[in-house]
């Protein structure tokens, strides 16, 4: 629309006796061209406020311009002048003669759409607001309906009117109107030019035609700069808004300053002036037909995109896109997007190929970079309604043995806590069979946190992690049979680990209810038609040739600080390569409180030619005791955790696997310690066997429930007689 602005100055200076020549009829274009979209900087600047009052002010002119141009053509020529620039009153004949194409210079439809599509490109402004809007849900879909009915009743009107009244070519002089009424004829007034193409007024060559016709003239070009100035307008404020909620998701590097708006209505100010000087580079080009064909293949590419994009979210059917309107269908907004793709090209090919490569690359590093805006995008609804179909599909297919493959309930626990069974069996399923791993959680229901997926995903394995509350291990290894998995995509296989110290439990009440816990959940699998796998390896599994990372190295660290300031702390569980680390050392360090010091017991396991290991302590001073009173109630159940935990890693090492599926082995329940593990090579599980009561005295060190002295106080105190 601001070339018709430009040209219509360019015409205005020739007809009053200016030279456009002296200087140049580029530099006119750039002169009015850049003085034109500082003025609407300026509304923008102000305020929304008096954007929409400017928009009424030149809906209000362009409405009466309108009207005048239709009272000119009733009213008909009003002298010889008129007719001799082609102007010749409505007569049907003319308009039948009119009605068809005649393309010149190599022009054709699509060159001439090129030009005129900007000007339709209104369609969006009431969207590009939508936020400024007091009901947007019901103003969006009628304000913008509305309006494409009604500009397009007047563009066809216009259109019709002028083709009804006015010739295709005219010469303008009145000799050639005499001519006309003496033969009768409506093509005589263009005799004088059409031989040599000198004609200057007419359809094809004046484009101030509407003027002419015009009730009065001056009012007519008032309309045009109404009409020019309301779509730049619509389009300065529109894409700054639009680029500005682009720059508040912080999808691409570097613009996210020009998200940040001013004032109540945050308004995009930085993107206005943005907007300004990218319109100020296309306007000193100087020539906007050439930029017209190249604007127009960039707003069909958005209104494909758009028409795509209503398209896929009824392909998704996501629930969040419930269309109103009464005669939609998703085939048509397919058909709209497939139609501004081949009109594209019809264009300009080049143009739409660069188009089109500038949106590819855009595209590409969105999904390459996952922003971490969240849109509900269309493609997440398909996605599930394909998996969905998908599984309904899978459910009815039969089962065979050439199709079996392994679906795995890894018993894993903390899948961080056994990186060795879980990337054993993630090797096993290859991201073709399914992996779930099962964590039990004895006790009441609680909040569970996304670290356990979010570790599984930075090693790329492509598993589940499911936590059951029950009351027992049994209990929830039970549930897990039972309810995890969907229709055929469900596990087939249990897998777990081998418990290493079955002999040493019978021993006790205690431990003969763990053995026999441990081999119901057996029993279970197989009673409900599951595969068993127990994994049972000596010394550590080489991650190097299993592992689907390059990385060799865990951490897993979990604190919870309660309001007292005291710190319930888990095991922190750190494995390197065994290449790297020939001993494990374990660093215990007790909570730490406003009141006193950090404290830390060291046990060093050192792997010598004959396995032999040394226990030394770095610091420990009883009067933690004394700041943390509580710590002496639990000192007995203190030191026995960090007996198991100490002997029960010494068999993880050896066996890979879990001693318990309840709990991790390598965390520390209801301790004040924080624990660091790190693993050792290679051991024979016939020494270790041999050393069990050597590795017991050892832990007994780390922190004794008494000392010697208080044994032998205790047990005179047992000896002495009860009661008075």
């Amino acid at each position: 629309m601001l070339s018709v602005l430009l040209k219509t100055v360019k015409d205005l200076i020739r007809e009053n006796g200016g030279d456009v020549e002296v200087l140049g009829e580029h530099n006119i274009i750039r002169i009015v061209g850049l003085a034109t979209i500082l003025l609407l900087l300026g509304v923008t600047l102000i305020g929304l406020e008096w954007v929409v009052r400017t928009q009424m002010f030149l809906l209000c002119i362009l409405l009466v311009s309108i009207v005048d141009v239709i009272i000119g053509t009733l009213i008909g020529p009003q002298n010889d002048i008129s007719r001799a620039r082609g102007f010749t009153g409505l007569d049907y004949d003319l308009f039948k003669e009119n009605f068809g194409p005649a393309y010149r210079d190599g022009e054709n439809f699509f060159s001439v759409f090129a030009v005129f599509f900007p000007a339709a490109t209104g369609i969006l402004a009431g969207v590009n607001i939508s936020g400024d809007l007091k009901d947007a849900q019901k103003g969006i879909p009628k304000g913008t309906l509305w309006a494409i009915l009604i500009s397009t009743i007047i563009y066809v009107a216009l259109d019709w009117l002028a083709g009804a009244c006015v010739l295709r070519d005219a010469s303008g002089v009145v000799l050639a109107v005499v001519n006309q009424t003496m033969n009768a004829t409506t093509s005589a007034p263009l005799q004088h030019c059409t031989v040599d193409n000198t004609c200057q007024y007419g359809l094809m060559n004046d484009f101030q035609v509407m003027e002419k016709i015009a009730a009065w003239g001056p009012l007519v070009t008032g309309g045009i700069f109404a009409a020019t100035l309301s779509s730049a307008l619509a389009s300065l404020v529109g894409a700054p808004k639009t680029f500005q909620a682009l720059c508040k998701d912080n999808i691409f590097p570097g613009i996210s300053s020009f998200g940040v708006g001013v004032g109540p209505g945050d308004e995009p100010r930085r993107g206005y002036i943005l907007t300004f000087l990218i319109a100020g580079a296309f306007i000193a080009i100087g020539e906007l037909n050439i930029i017209a064909p190249v604007i127009s293949n960039f707003f069909l590419m958005s209104y494909a995109l758009i028409n795509y994009a209503v398209f896929a979210a009824s392909l998704g059917k996501s629930p969040g896109w419930r269309p109103s309107f009464k005669y939609y269908n998703m085939w048509v907004s397919l058909v709209g997007a497939m139609v501004c793709i081949v009109i594209m090209f019809l264009i300009n090919w080049w143009a739409a190929l660069v188009t089109i490569a500038i949106i590819t690359a855009l595209y590409k590093y969105v999904d390459y970079k996952k922003p971490e805006a969240n849109w509900g995008s269309s493609a997440q609804a398909y996605t599930y309604i394909r998996a969905l179909r998908f599984t309904y599909r899978l459910n009815a297919v039969e089962d065979h043995v050439k199709n079996f493959r392994p679906q795995c309930l890894v018993l894993t626990g903390l899948p961080s806590s056994r990186p060795d069974l879980v990337h054993l069996v993630s090797n096993i399923t290859r991201n073709r069979g399914l992996m779930v791993c099962g964590q039990v959680k004895i006790g009441p229901f609680g909040t569970v946190s996304g670290y356990e997926d979010s570790w599984l995903k930075a090693r790329k394995i492509r598993a589940f992690h499911t936590i059951c509350s029950a009351p027992s291990f049994r209990e929830g290894v039970r549930i897990m049979l039972q309810t995890v998995g969907l229709g055929k995509m469900k596990p087939n296989t249990v897998v777990l680990g081998y418990k290493r110290d079955w002999k040493k439990l019978l021993k006790t009440a205690k431990g003969r209810a763990e053995v026999e816990e441990y081999v119901n959940v057996i029993n279970d699998a197989f009673e409900l038609d599951h595969g068993v796998a127990i994994l049972r390896i000596r010394g550590e599994l080489d991650l190097k040739e299993l592992s689907t990372f390059e990385e060799e190295d865990w951490f897993v660290e979990e604190e919870e600080v309660d309001a007292s300031g005291k710190s319930d702390v888990e095991a922190v569980v750190s494995s390197e390569s065994p290449s790297e680390s020939s001993a494990r050392v374990f660093h215990v360090k007790k909570s730490t409180t406003p009141d006193n010091n950090d404290e830390a017991i060291q046990v060093v396991d050192r792997s010598g030619e004959n396995a032999k290991r040394q226990a030394s302590f770095e610091e420990y001073q009883l009067n933690a005791l004394k700041a943390n009173p509580e710590l002496d109630e639990d000192q007995n159940s203190m030191n026995n955790e960090a007996k198991k935990l100490v002997v029960t890693d010494s068999e993880q090492t050896k066996d890979g696997a879990s001693k318990r599926e309840e709990e991790s082995p390598n965390v520390v329940k209801n301790s004040k310690f924080k624990v660091t593990l790190s693993k050792t090579p290679d051991e024979e599980e016939d020494e270790l066997d041999e050393k069990t009561d050597e590795t017991t005295k050892l832990t007994d060190r780390v922190e004794p429930a008494q000392k010697p002295a208080d044994v032998e106080q205790e047990a005179a105190f047992k000896d002495k007689p009860k009661g008075p």
